[in-house]
């Protein structure tokens, strides 16, 4: 358990101390406080090998029902048999390297793994179509799945946004809005927005989906109570500085989609 941390001015008398160490020394005082992994990218550049996952323990408010057989949660929910029990949790789906089995699933085939770290190089495209045939069997036999990686952020939300949008056959947007509605604090990497788009192409190709028709029909649904509609703004940057994007991000153009809502702007870049 994290103590509280409590902010306050120095009055005169007090000593101040400046800290003028860097990032190396903070991380050999505090190492708990730090990434434990780095990475190098291609540049022979240092990167993050986890860009969104949270250091320290984040305010958990419990799983989110996404469908009536798909819940959105954490570690600390998967880990929490009591919990599990309550929303009648059969089978977990664990997108990460090390975050362990719960206990309560006994029966073989109820736990699927994702060995996947929330990185700018993490492909997770590639494990869609094995774990959406994993919730399909789920959703088949009546039972339900948690889908979560450490903090239900970025990892868990990406492949539940796929879902939404292979069983419903939405686009990107159309799916990230319906989760985002249900478990704001999601916030998938840059990597994986741009794979979502990618998997969105996919199921234009294979489904003739229509983008525009299918966007106006969603906006008419996504209204808030001041009846205002939320909008979509598309940029494309030319002539962007490589230097300023990290890891294998280094794209010449970057899409900006801009999601506004009422008291809401999020924004998210891909590589094009």
């Amino acid at each position: 358990m994290h103590r509280p941390c409590t902010i306050r001015q120095l009055t005169p008398d007090e000593p101040s101390t400046s800290a003028s160490y860097g990032f190396n020394d903070f991380r050999n005082r505090f190492p708990d406080l730090c990434e434990k992994n780095v990475e190098k990218n291609v540049m022979g550049n240092h990167i993050l090998t986890s860009i969104s996952n949270p250091c320290l323990s984040t305010t958990n408010d419990g799983p989110t029902q996404i469908l009536p057989f798909l819940y959105l949660g954490s570690q600390q929910d998967a880990m929490d048999s009591s919990l599990l029990s309550k929303y009648g949790i059969k089978y977990v789906i664990n997108l990460s390297v090390n975050c362990p089995e719960p206990d309560i699933l006994k029966q073989e085939g109820h736990f699927m793994r994702i060995p996947i770290s929330d990185t700018y190089q993490a492909k997770l495209l590639p494990h869609f179509e094995d774990a959406f045939k994993f919730l399909d069997k789920v959703c088949e036999r009546g039972s339900v799945a948690l889908v979560h990686c450490l903090a239900g952020i970025s990892r868990s939300p990406t492949l539940a946004i796929a879902y939404m949008m292979r069983r419903n056959n939405w686009t990107s947007e159309q799916a990230y809005r319906y989760v985002k509605e249900r478990r704001p604090s999601i916030s998938p990497n840059f990597n994986f927005m741009g794979q979502l788009l990618e998997y969105e192409a996919r199921l234009r190709e294979k489904n003739n989906l229509n983008l525009s028709s299918k966007s106006s029909e969603h906006d008419e649904e996504c209204r808030n109570d001041n009846n205002t509609t939320v909008s979509t703004s598309f940029f494309t940057l030319s002539s962007v500085s490589k230097s300023n994007l990290p890891g294998d991000i280094r794209p010449v153009q970057v899409i900006l989609r801009c999601f506004a809502q009422a008291n809401h702007i999020s924004f998210h870049l891909y590589s094009d």
